[in-house]
């Protein structure tokens, strides 16, 4: 098989050529062999996240930013200076750029679960020149996925044809 697959940029090539490079074939998709022998290479056809992080890890991480740390001590420093005023305005502006971090990643992580229950469950393959109805975690590279209206996609896909 020609890799890396990642660098191509697959919306500008042609349907046949994108085909050639993934070996497959266009009329009868792949054979069950290579199907499970591409599996066992890629691995399943599904959205990776790490377990699920506690919103009070997830704030308690934004303190690990060098600047974050940087500002804190400037915070400290200040205060053990006499300088109430700077040492309060520095802390504010640290507690609102920890607050904004921790807003972002919490959206992050929620983004991320309401895709993985968005996705596909199953899906419409050809191989072997037979049509088969699959687990979407099984979806291959090369693999031909027929989509139907209303169909959600299962995979990033590249269009060979649409009516």
């Amino acid at each position: 098989m020609k890799q890396p697959w990642s660098d191509v940029l697959w919306h500008t090539l042609t349907p046949d050529r994108a085909v050639e490079l993934l070996d497959t074939h266009p009329e009868h998709g792949l054979s069950e062999s290579e199907a499970e022998e591409r599996l066992s290479e890629f691995g399943p056809n599904t959205l990776t996240a790490a377990r699920r992080i506690s919103p009070l890890v997830l704030f308690l991480g934004q303190f690990k930013n060098f600047l974050i740390l940087i500002l804190i001590g400037a915070v400290l420093l200040s205060g053990v200076l006499g300088h109430v005023t700077e040492a309060v305005a520095i802390g504010i502006i640290v507690l609102f750029a920890v607050f904004l971090g921790f807003i972002q990643e919490y959206r992050a992580e929620r983004a991320i679960e309401a895709l993985k229950r968005m996705a596909a469950p199953k899906a419409t393959v050809i191989r072997g020149g037979m049509e088969y109805a699959i687990d979407a975690e099984k979806i291959v590279p090369g693999d031909l996925v027929l989509l139907t209206t209303g169909d959600k996609i299962p995979a990033d896909a590249r269009l060979l044809q649409a009516v």
